[in-house]
């Protein structure tokens, strides 16, 4: 007996994909996202504007989040800096993502980190510094008790407080 490709597709992929759709797939669990925009005060602080909380034991002993971000800033020479942190308490934690941008061409970005549990209180995640692709960091890692309640933490810092660093939406998932 054969299957068609349509029910292939769906047992397979699920559903939503086999019918064309563009939903999530199972697999897939988002923990918060919004496009809603974010913007740095006036400052050359490090400020947080996005905290997510994640459960405890979401993970499990070997989960992993996916951070994607999306970002706007103003076109100069002046650093900028955008941060994915993950930590036990709100804007604490290494810096898994950590993206630097002074070129006075590029004013849109778009980035993905991951961050995975090797165990319940291990971690390990996307290179620190460089363009993705391009990354000159060492491979992070963290050592936070993923059995409590942590955080994800989306931050951003300018070298002059004249400047704008947006972040346009962000989705954090399992």
């Amino acid at each position: 007996m054969r299957l068609s490709l349509a029910l292939a597709l769906a047992l397979e992929t699920g559903p939503a994909l086999a019918a064309g759709g563009l939903d999530i797939p199972a697999a897939s669990n988002v923990i918060a996202q919004s496009g809603a925009g974010f913007v740095t005060p006036a400052d050359t602080s490090e400020d947080t504007l996005v905290d997510v909380v994640i459960p405890a034991n979401t993970l499990g002993a070997t989960g992993c989040l996916r951070v994607t971000t999306g970002w706007e800033f103003t076109g100069s020479t002046n650093s900028k800096t955008m941060k994915v942190r993950f930590g036990a308490t709100a804007g604490t934690g290494n810096g898994f993502l950590s993206i630097s941008n002074s070129t006075a061409s590029n004013i849109a970005a778009n980035y993905v980190t991951m961050i995975c549990n090797t165990s319940t209180g291990v971690q390990v995640g996307a290179a620190a510094t460089g363009q993705p692709g391009a990354g000159t960091g060492a491979v992070q890692a963290g050592a936070i008790d993923t059995t409590a309640t942590a955080h994800v933490s989306i931050t951003g810092t300018k070298a002059s407080s004249g400047e704008t660093l947006k972040l346009d939406f962000y989705r954090v998932e399992k």
